[in-house]
């Protein structure tokens, strides 16, 4: 594919490619592994439309319609409202930033997943002024030796309540949600990693959160 192509262009070539080995190959798993990972790539809407696909094909194998139908209720958390969701959680939000409105980025981590700790640094130095961020460690034990602290407000989910009605099943995960309140996108961090820049604001230990 050429790189310089626009990338809604990179995305139908590489759509056609998968389609292409699914109709030659139907019992085969690539081509279906090739859409799934073509849903995690796009954005939400194109995303969600694939795995409902997905999840309908004859050939699809097992594991990988039960990728995509866990992907699928990530997707339906879309437009929910963080007050009817997790209403302790917007509570504490609203506590913490006095009242003030923004978006707000809720991020899962894990002290054993060094890629989501990772995750937490690189959202947090990109995020704009007045973006609220939510760590929410979803280990079910807090190790009391552990000393890890990525940034943002911190949540310790040790009964996994808050895991399971954000559908998370590990780290890292990223969502956003709007200044209404409403889960606005459930792959944040593809949107983190194309449109958002470095912040000069977010130095660690610096300002907190803005």
């Amino acid at each position: 594919i050429n790189k310089g192509a626009a990338r809604p262009q990179r995305i139908e070539v590489i759509e056609r490619t998968e389609r292409s080995l699914i109709a030659e190959f139907p019992t085969a798993p690539n081509g279906y592994e090739g859409l799934l990972s073509l849903a995690y790539y796009s954005d939400d809407s194109k995303g969600h439309s694939l795995v409902k696909e997905i999840i309908t094909m004859a050939g699809a194998p097992d594991f990988i319609k039960s990728q995509a139908k866990h992907l699928d209720e990530q997707y339906s958390l879309i437009d929910i409202s963080l007050e009817d969701l997790l209403p302790e959680l917007l509570a504490r939000v609203h506590s913490e930033r006095g009242g003030k409105q923004g978006e707000i980025v809720i991020y899962a981590w894990s002290a054993e997943s060094k890629a989501s700790l990772a995750c937490a640094e690189f959202i947090y130095n990109r995020a704009p002024d007045g973006v609220f961020i939510v760590g929410v460690n979803i280990d079910t034990v807090k190790n009391p030796q552990d000393s890890t602290t990525p940034p943002g407000t911190h949540i310790y989910d040790t009964t996994g309540e808050i895991r399971n009605r954000l559908k998370w099943e590990s780290a890292p995960q990223v969502y956003i949600v709007d200044s209404e309140g409403k889960i606005r996108s459930v792959s944040g961090m593809k949107e983190i990693s194309r449109e958002w820049t470095k912040n000069p604001n977010r130095a660690r230990g610096t300002e907190g959160q803005k």
